[in-house]
Protein backbone atom coordinates (compact mmCIF):
# COMPACT_ATOMS: atom_id res chain seq x y z
CA UNK A 1 0.00 0.00 0.00
CA UNK A 2 2.87 2.38 0.81
CA UNK A 3 4.51 1.71 -2.57
CA UNK A 4 1.25 2.17 -4.48
CA UNK A 5 0.50 5.36 -2.57
CA UNK A 6 3.96 6.79 -3.25
CA UNK A 7 3.67 5.90 -6.95
CA UNK A 8 0.16 7.44 -7.12
CA UNK A 9 -1.24 4.12 -8.31
CA UNK A 10 -3.57 3.37 -5.36
CA UNK A 11 -7.14 3.30 -6.69
CA UNK A 12 -10.24 2.87 -4.57
CA UNK A 13 -11.00 -0.72 -5.71
CA UNK A 14 -7.40 -1.68 -4.99
CA UNK A 15 -7.58 -0.01 -1.57
CA UNK A 16 -10.78 -1.98 -0.86
CA UNK A 17 -9.10 -5.28 -1.78
CA UNK A 18 -6.05 -4.57 0.38
CA UNK A 19 -8.20 -3.42 3.31
CA UNK A 20 -10.31 -6.58 3.02
CA UNK A 21 -7.20 -8.80 3.01
CA UNK A 22 -5.80 -6.90 6.00
CA UNK A 23 -9.06 -7.33 7.88
CA UNK A 24 -9.08 -11.05 7.08
CA UNK A 25 -5.55 -11.46 8.45
CA UNK A 26 -6.54 -9.55 11.58
CA UNK A 27 -9.67 -11.64 12.00
CA UNK A 28 -7.92 -14.98 11.56
CA UNK A 29 -4.72 -14.21 13.47
CA UNK A 30 -5.53 -11.22 15.69
CA UNK A 31 -6.11 -13.32 18.82
CA UNK A 32 -3.05 -15.52 18.27
CA UNK A 33 -1.03 -13.70 20.94
CA UNK A 34 -3.64 -14.51 23.58
CA UNK A 35 -3.99 -18.11 22.41
CA UNK A 36 -0.23 -18.75 22.48
CA UNK A 37 0.27 -17.45 26.04
CA UNK A 38 -0.47 -20.85 27.56
CA UNK A 39 2.39 -22.31 25.55
CA UNK A 40 5.03 -19.92 26.89
CA UNK A 41 3.97 -19.14 30.50
CA UNK A 42 2.54 -21.01 33.49
CA UNK A 43 -1.18 -21.21 34.20
CA UNK A 44 -0.90 -19.23 37.48
CA UNK A 45 0.61 -16.27 35.62
CA UNK A 46 -1.96 -16.30 32.83
CA UNK A 47 -4.34 -13.62 34.12
CA UNK A 48 -1.52 -11.15 34.71
CA UNK A 49 0.04 -11.89 31.32
CA UNK A 50 -3.31 -11.37 29.61
CA UNK A 51 -3.80 -8.02 31.38
CA UNK A 52 -0.33 -6.89 30.26
CA UNK A 53 -1.19 -7.99 26.71
CA UNK A 54 -4.39 -5.93 26.82
CA UNK A 55 -2.53 -2.94 28.28
CA UNK A 56 -0.04 -3.09 25.42
CA UNK A 57 -2.86 -3.26 22.87
CA UNK A 58 -4.69 -0.34 24.51
CA UNK A 59 -1.50 1.77 24.53
CA UNK A 60 -0.84 1.08 20.85
CA UNK A 61 -4.48 1.73 19.94
CA UNK A 62 -4.54 5.07 21.75
CA UNK A 63 -1.17 6.25 20.42
CA UNK A 64 -1.75 4.93 16.89
CA UNK A 65 -4.32 7.49 15.74
CA UNK A 66 -2.41 10.69 16.58
CA UNK A 67 0.92 9.22 15.42
CA UNK A 68 -0.71 8.03 12.19
CA UNK A 69 -2.27 11.46 11.67
CA UNK A 70 1.11 13.15 12.14
CA UNK A 71 2.86 10.78 9.72
CA UNK A 72 0.09 11.25 7.16
CA UNK A 73 0.66 15.00 7.40
CA UNK A 74 4.32 14.45 6.48
CA UNK A 75 3.49 12.15 3.53
CA UNK A 76 0.33 10.13 2.87
CA UNK A 77 2.30 6.95 2.23
CA UNK A 78 4.49 7.24 5.35
CA UNK A 79 2.07 5.66 7.90
CA UNK A 80 1.82 2.55 5.75
CA UNK A 81 5.59 2.28 5.37
CA UNK A 82 6.10 2.64 9.14
CA UNK A 83 3.37 0.04 9.74
CA UNK A 84 5.07 -2.40 7.36
CA UNK A 85 8.39 -1.93 9.18
CA UNK A 86 6.72 -2.51 12.55
CA UNK A 87 5.05 -5.70 11.29
CA UNK A 88 8.45 -6.91 10.07
CA UNK A 89 9.97 -6.15 13.49
CA UNK A 90 7.10 -7.96 15.21
CA UNK A 91 7.55 -11.00 12.96
CA UNK A 92 11.29 -11.11 13.68
CA UNK A 93 10.59 -10.94 17.43
CA UNK A 94 7.96 -13.67 17.20
CA UNK A 95 10.49 -16.06 15.65
CA UNK A 96 12.48 -15.94 18.91
CA UNK A 97 9.53 -17.32 20.95
CA UNK A 98 9.68 -20.99 21.83
CA UNK A 99 6.73 -23.05 23.06
CA UNK A 100 7.13 -25.41 25.99
CA UNK A 101 8.06 -28.89 24.83
CA UNK A 102 5.42 -31.63 25.15
CA UNK A 103 6.17 -35.28 25.74
CA UNK A 104 3.45 -36.44 23.34
CA UNK A 105 3.04 -33.94 20.54
CA UNK A 106 0.38 -34.73 17.92
CA UNK A 107 1.82 -36.19 14.74
CA UNK A 108 -0.76 -34.72 12.38
CA UNK A 109 -2.94 -31.62 12.33
CA UNK A 110 -6.70 -32.03 11.88
CA UNK A 111 -8.49 -30.07 9.21
CA UNK A 112 -9.59 -26.46 9.68
CA UNK A 113 -13.23 -27.59 9.59
CA UNK A 114 -12.48 -30.20 12.25
CA UNK A 115 -10.84 -27.56 14.44
CA UNK A 116 -13.77 -25.20 13.91
CA UNK A 117 -16.44 -27.76 14.81
CA UNK A 118 -14.34 -29.17 17.64
CA UNK A 119 -13.87 -25.76 19.23
CA UNK A 120 -17.56 -24.89 19.18
CA UNK A 121 -18.73 -28.33 20.34
CA UNK A 122 -16.22 -28.31 23.22
CA UNK A 123 -17.25 -24.78 24.22
CA UNK A 124 -20.99 -25.45 24.10
CA UNK A 125 -20.63 -28.49 26.37
CA UNK A 126 -19.21 -26.28 29.16
CA UNK A 127 -22.09 -24.46 30.95
CA UNK A 128 -19.76 -21.92 32.58
CA UNK A 129 -18.11 -21.11 29.25
CA UNK A 130 -21.52 -20.67 27.59
CA UNK A 131 -22.53 -18.23 30.36
CA UNK A 132 -19.32 -16.25 29.90
CA UNK A 133 -19.80 -16.27 26.11
CA UNK A 134 -23.35 -14.91 26.26
CA UNK A 135 -22.60 -12.37 29.00
CA UNK A 136 -19.59 -11.04 27.07
CA UNK A 137 -21.63 -10.76 23.86
CA UNK A 138 -24.48 -8.90 25.55
CA UNK A 139 -22.00 -6.65 27.37
CA UNK A 140 -20.29 -5.78 24.07
CA UNK A 141 -23.64 -4.85 22.58
CA UNK A 142 -24.52 -2.62 25.53
CA UNK A 143 -21.26 -0.68 25.41
CA UNK A 144 -21.21 1.85 22.58
CA UNK A 145 -17.77 3.45 23.05
CA UNK A 146 -14.42 2.96 24.77
CA UNK A 147 -12.29 5.89 25.97
CA UNK A 148 -8.66 6.38 26.87
CA UNK A 149 -9.54 5.55 30.49
CA UNK A 150 -9.22 1.92 29.42
CA UNK A 151 -5.45 2.39 29.60
CA UNK A 152 -5.73 3.25 33.31
CA UNK A 153 -7.83 0.14 33.76
CA UNK A 154 -5.15 -1.92 32.03
CA UNK A 155 -2.51 -0.79 34.53
CA UNK A 156 -4.91 -1.49 37.40
CA UNK A 157 -5.67 -4.94 35.98
CA UNK A 158 -1.97 -5.81 35.87
CA UNK A 159 -1.70 -5.08 39.61
CA UNK A 160 -4.99 -6.67 40.67
CA UNK A 161 -5.17 -9.73 38.43
CA UNK A 162 -3.35 -12.07 40.82
CA UNK A 163 -4.52 -10.48 44.10
CA UNK A 164 -8.32 -10.37 44.04
CA UNK A 165 -10.99 -13.11 43.88
CA UNK A 166 -12.01 -13.42 40.24
CA UNK A 167 -15.72 -14.01 40.80
CA UNK A 168 -16.30 -11.12 43.21
CA UNK A 169 -14.29 -8.68 41.11
CA UNK A 170 -16.20 -9.65 37.94
CA UNK A 171 -19.56 -9.11 39.66
CA UNK A 172 -18.45 -5.70 40.95
CA UNK A 173 -17.15 -4.73 37.48
CA UNK A 174 -20.43 -5.55 35.74
CA UNK A 175 -22.42 -3.61 38.35
CA UNK A 176 -19.95 -0.71 38.00
CA UNK A 177 -20.67 -0.51 34.26
CA UNK A 178 -24.41 -0.21 34.90
CA UNK A 179 -23.81 2.49 37.51
CA UNK A 180 -21.69 4.45 35.02
CA UNK A 181 -24.31 4.36 32.26
CA UNK A 182 -27.32 5.13 34.48
CA UNK A 183 -26.53 8.90 34.84
CA UNK A 184 -26.77 9.26 31.05
CA UNK A 185 -30.54 8.79 31.42
CA UNK A 186 -30.66 12.33 32.81
CA UNK A 187 -28.69 13.92 29.96
CA UNK A 188 -30.40 16.04 27.30
CA UNK A 189 -33.65 16.04 29.24
CA UNK A 190 -36.09 18.94 29.73
CA UNK A 191 -34.26 21.87 31.27
CA UNK A 192 -30.81 20.28 30.96
CA UNK A 193 -28.18 22.39 29.22
CA UNK A 194 -26.38 20.88 26.26
CA UNK A 195 -22.98 21.67 27.76
CA UNK A 196 -23.75 19.94 31.06
CA UNK A 197 -25.34 16.99 29.26
CA UNK A 198 -22.31 16.56 27.02
CA UNK A 199 -19.98 16.70 30.02
CA UNK A 200 -22.09 14.08 31.81
CA UNK A 201 -22.04 11.71 28.83
CA UNK A 202 -18.31 12.25 28.28
CA UNK A 203 -17.38 11.53 31.90
CA UNK A 204 -19.71 8.52 32.18
CA UNK A 205 -18.46 7.03 28.92
CA UNK A 206 -14.84 7.53 29.95
CA UNK A 207 -15.13 6.11 33.47
CA UNK A 208 -17.04 3.05 32.30
CA UNK A 209 -13.94 1.91 30.39
CA UNK A 210 -12.03 1.28 33.63
CA UNK A 211 -13.16 -2.31 34.32
CA UNK A 212 -12.84 -3.64 30.76
CA UNK A 213 -9.20 -4.75 31.13
CA UNK A 214 -9.98 -6.24 34.55
CA UNK A 215 -12.88 -8.25 33.11
CA UNK A 216 -10.60 -9.38 30.28
CA UNK A 217 -7.74 -10.35 32.56
CA UNK A 218 -9.77 -12.14 35.21
CA UNK A 219 -12.76 -13.72 33.48
CA UNK A 220 -11.16 -14.53 30.13
CA UNK A 221 -7.89 -15.32 31.91
CA UNK A 222 -9.75 -17.91 33.98
CA UNK A 223 -11.39 -19.44 30.90
CA UNK A 224 -8.13 -19.66 28.96
CA UNK A 225 -6.22 -20.99 31.97
CA UNK A 226 -8.74 -23.79 32.55
CA UNK A 227 -9.06 -24.76 28.88
CA UNK A 228 -6.61 -27.27 27.35
CA UNK A 229 -3.65 -25.81 25.50
CA UNK A 230 -4.85 -27.38 22.24
CA UNK A 231 -8.13 -25.45 22.55
CA UNK A 232 -6.68 -21.97 23.10
CA UNK A 233 -7.18 -20.61 19.58
CA UNK A 234 -10.57 -22.24 19.14
CA UNK A 235 -11.82 -20.92 22.49
CA UNK A 236 -10.77 -17.43 21.38
CA UNK A 237 -13.04 -17.83 18.34
CA UNK A 238 -16.05 -19.13 20.27
CA UNK A 239 -15.73 -16.27 22.77
CA UNK A 240 -15.03 -13.36 20.43
CA UNK A 241 -17.25 -14.16 17.44
CA UNK A 242 -20.59 -13.81 19.32
CA UNK A 243 -19.32 -10.69 21.10
CA UNK A 244 -18.11 -9.06 17.89
CA UNK A 245 -21.29 -10.04 16.06
CA UNK A 246 -23.38 -8.28 18.70
CA UNK A 247 -21.08 -5.27 18.73
CA UNK A 248 -21.32 -4.97 14.94
CA UNK A 249 -25.05 -4.27 15.28
CA UNK A 250 -24.79 -1.83 18.19
CA UNK A 251 -24.11 1.25 16.02
CA UNK A 252 -26.90 0.36 13.61
CA UNK A 253 -29.26 -0.23 16.52
CA UNK A 254 -28.38 3.12 18.06
CA UNK A 255 -28.92 4.87 14.74
CA UNK A 256 -32.34 3.27 14.34
CA UNK A 257 -33.43 3.90 17.92
CA UNK A 258 -32.34 7.55 18.24
CA UNK A 259 -35.00 9.03 15.90
CA UNK A 260 -37.72 6.90 17.52
CA UNK A 261 -36.85 6.92 21.23
CA UNK A 262 -34.53 9.90 21.51
CA UNK A 263 -31.22 9.95 23.35
CA UNK A 264 -32.48 8.94 26.78
CA UNK A 265 -34.71 6.18 25.40
CA UNK A 266 -31.82 4.75 23.40
CA UNK A 267 -29.56 4.85 26.46
CA UNK A 268 -32.29 3.04 28.41
CA UNK A 269 -32.28 0.21 25.85
CA UNK A 270 -28.51 -0.22 26.02
CA UNK A 271 -28.54 0.09 29.82
CA UNK A 272 -31.09 -2.74 29.86
CA UNK A 273 -28.68 -4.95 27.90
CA UNK A 274 -25.90 -4.11 30.35
CA UNK A 275 -28.24 -4.94 33.23
CA UNK A 276 -29.09 -8.26 31.55
CA UNK A 277 -25.43 -9.26 31.30
CA UNK A 278 -24.93 -8.18 34.93
CA UNK A 279 -27.85 -10.29 36.11
CA UNK A 280 -26.43 -13.28 34.21
CA UNK A 281 -23.11 -12.94 36.00
CA UNK A 282 -24.62 -12.29 39.43
CA UNK A 283 -26.96 -15.28 39.10
CA UNK A 284 -24.13 -17.65 38.15
CA UNK A 285 -22.90 -19.23 41.37
CA UNK A 286 -20.02 -20.84 39.48
CA UNK A 287 -18.75 -17.41 38.37
CA UNK A 288 -19.22 -15.87 41.83
CA UNK A 289 -17.18 -18.67 43.43
CA UNK A 290 -14.12 -18.36 41.12
CA UNK A 291 -11.17 -17.74 43.49
CA UNK A 292 -7.94 -15.78 43.07
CA UNK A 293 -5.48 -16.77 40.35
CA UNK A 294 -3.40 -18.86 42.77
CA UNK A 295 -6.53 -20.87 43.62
Amino acid sequence: MAALFAARMLTYPLLLVIATLGSAVSGFLGSATDAMLRSIIGVRDYSKALSLNRGRDATISIAGNPVGGFLCGVAPWLPFLVTACLYALSGAAARRMRAQRKAHAPTARPSFFGDFVGGWSWSLRKPLLVTVMIAAAVLNYGVSGIAATMLVGAFAAARLSDRVPVGGCICVSFVFLCVCVAPMLFAYGPGASRGASYALVFVANAVMSLPFPIIDALLLGFVYAKAPTSMQGRIAVSLTVPAQAFAAFSSASAGALLPVLGFRGTIAVFLATLALSTVMVLCSARIRRIPRADG
